[in-house]
């Protein structure tokens, strides 16, 4: 937590918190890439599939339409225990980013892993983000549990005492 003082007002500035957002924001457009390419793109022409049989095609975008969805889910959950003190604590937000990026790296792995005939930007788009996806959520998931501990230290005590002011300092 940093602390910046802004027109004499102090304003806390939490860097975890920060970069949570961020990486939520990422995840959110990439999921949305991910299931409009393999809808759009992969499909092209109608009825072929550029990973090769139309299951890959249609495993890309229910993959990421869930996906996208259970990540609408986890941004709802955090943003309710903020702003409510909800019960979406951030060892549940980690649990719940292990779980996305288990998600993504089997899609990952499933495109990766697809023999198809010719490498296109299309298949290479929805593998790249696929694997970009299982990071962002690992990394998420990182924080959560990061800030899990810190709120665990705050609990017990267990996290550093205020600087001495300086008439505590003066004193004999």
């Amino acid at each position: 937590m940093f602390r910046l003082y802004l027109s004499g007002k102090e304003v806390n500035i939490d860097l975890v918190a920060i970069l949570k957002c961020f990486l939520y924001s990422l995840e959110f457009i990439w999921s949305i890439v991910v299931f409009a390419v393999s809808a759009s793109k992969a499909k092209s022409p109608p009825g072929t599939c550029q990973y090769g049989p139309m299951s890959v095609c249609n495993f890309g975008i229910a993959w990421g339409v869930i996906g996208w969805l259970l990540t609408i889910l986890i941004i709802v959950l955090v943003v309710l225990h903020v702003v409510k003190d909800a019960s979406f604590t951030p060892l549940k937000e980690c649990i719940a980013n292990a779980v996305m990026a288990v998600w993504w790296f089997i899609a990952a792995v499933v495109f990766s892993a697809k023999e198809h005939d010719h490498v296109s930007e299309t298949t290479n788009t929805i593998t790249a983000f696929s694997w970009m996806l299982a990071i962002f959520a690992a990394c998420s998931s990182a924080l959560a549990l990061y800030q899990s501990q810190r709120e665990k230290e705050d609990d017990f005590g267990l996290s550093a005492p205020p600087p001495p002011t300086y008439t505590e300092q003066t004193k004999i």
